[in-house]
């Protein structure tokens, strides 16, 4: 159904803080259950954009998943920044985790990309689509979504959203 654009998307107000504030729970339990910190940057300021609210919470428990699933020791971050003048909001998600290798950061949102196999000793499971289903999720939502990693020291996963729906991001211009 994503490939085909069968899932509409269903545009409302959305109060960003409330909607994380909503996943907390779960993430702080599950990090506190790996010996893992986990820290939340949010504005004090609620932030209130215009998206579809299922396709946002998706993203973020998906890279938090991934974050903790990928994270021995250390600490997950995230991190809210929204910026007035482009009308977006930019949603980080940074780990101390495994990292993933320079030469497999280009098709990391590939479907079935693995950076860490299924076959191997460090199993981690899944089947490698969770990483693309936020690709398109992000797109169909009119953001952008980036990544940084080492390998052994971590990944940073970099999401932008407009705060308004109908409006594009920098210059005018759809980011696909």
């Amino acid at each position: 159904r994503l490939e085909a654009a069968k899932q509409p998307l269903r545009i409302d107000d959305l109060p960003l803080n409330k909607l994380i504030a909503d996943m907390r729970e779960t993430f702080d339990f599950l990090c506190r259950q790996k010996g893992l910190v986990l820290h939340w940057e949010l504005p004090h300021s609620p932030i209130e954009i215009r998206s579809d609210s299922t396709r946002v919470k998706e993203v973020i428990s998906n890279l938090l998943q991934n974050a903790v699933k990928y994270t021995d020791q250390g600490s997950i971050t995230l991190r809210v920044t929204p910026f007035a003048k482009s009308d977006s909001v930019e949603i980080e998600v940074e780990d101390t985790g495994m990292g993933i290798a320079e030469h497999q950061l280009p098709n990391i949102f590939d479907p079935f990309m693995q950076a860490h196999k299924t076959s191997s000793e460090n199993s981690r499971g899944g089947i490698g689509l969770g990483l693309s289903i936020v690709k398109k999720h992000i797109e169909q939502i009119k953001g952008t979504i980036s990544v940084k990693s080492e390998l052994g020291r971590g990944s940073t996963f970099k999401i932008v959203l407009p705060c308004t729906f109908d409006k594009p991001l920098s210059r005018g211009i759809w980011p696909f």
